[in-house]
C-alpha cells in the first residue's frame, strides 16, 4: 500500500531584485537565522519528494515555497 506523508515547508518572499530562495535558505547554516529551520528542511534525510512553486503578487512581491514529503 502506498502512502504519502507531507513534511515541513519553507517560505521566502522578496521585492525588487532577483533572489535565489534555495541560496537564501541554505545561508541559514552560516548565519543561524530562524534556528536553521529552512536549511534543515532542504537537507532532511526523511524526504524523498519535494514540491516547489513561485507566485508574484499584484504589488511585485515574489513568494517561493518548498514543501518536502515522503512516499513509501
Amino acid at each position: 500500500m502506498e502512502s504519502y506523508i507531507n513534511g515541513p515547508e519553507a517560505l521566502a518572499s522578496w521585492s525588487g531584485s532577483t533572489q535565489n530562495p534555495i541560496s537564501m535558505w541554505a545561508s541559514e547554516l552560516q548565519d543561524g537565522a530562524q534556528g536553521y529551520g529552512h536549511y534543515l528542511t532542504e537537507v532532511s534525510p526523511l524526504a524523498n519528494k519535494v514540491g516547489f512553486g513561485y507566485a508574484k503578487t499584484a504589488n511585485g512581491t515574489t513568494i517561493a515555497v518548498m514543501e518536502i514529503g515522503y512516499h513509501k
